[in-house]
């Protein structure tokens, strides 16, 4: 767990150490422990968390999303019930996604969030 965290550990956790990778899994947790990784993630009802400065695009919907700082990036690739909690960072949604944005309780105010729809 990374300081500043609000989530217990996970014994099925999948843990991403590399760079340009992918992610085909459903109903798993996806810890992304590289800084400056750049993930896809294919599935549905995955929770996912970001390293800091990282690139990490998701399909399937129903997924939820912990950006770890205002360097991170997410793309939203189609679908709907995407949670999202972080502080800082981007979102980037393809036409018809939808998502709900939740302030972090324990690691601060989500600030700097930046949104673009394509």
């Amino acid at each position: 767990m990374r300081r500043g965290e609000c989530r217990r550990a996970d014994a099925d956790a999948v843990d991403v150490n590399g760079q340009n990778e992918t992610v085909d899994s459903s109903n798993v947790t996806i810890d992304v422990n590289t800084a400056g990784a750049s993930v896809t993630a294919n599935g549905s009802g995955d929770t996912l968390y970001e390293a800091a400065d990282n690139a990490f695009s998701v399909a399937g919907g129903n997924d939820s999303v912990v950006m770890g700082d205002s360097g991170d990036y997410l793309g939203l690739l189609g679908g709907s019930g995407y949670s999202v909690l972080g502080n800082g960072g981007t979102i980037d949604t393809l036409a018809n996604t939808s998502f709900n944005l939740a302030l972090p309780t324990c690691a601060g105010v989500a600030s700097g969030f930046s949104r673009t729809a394509r």
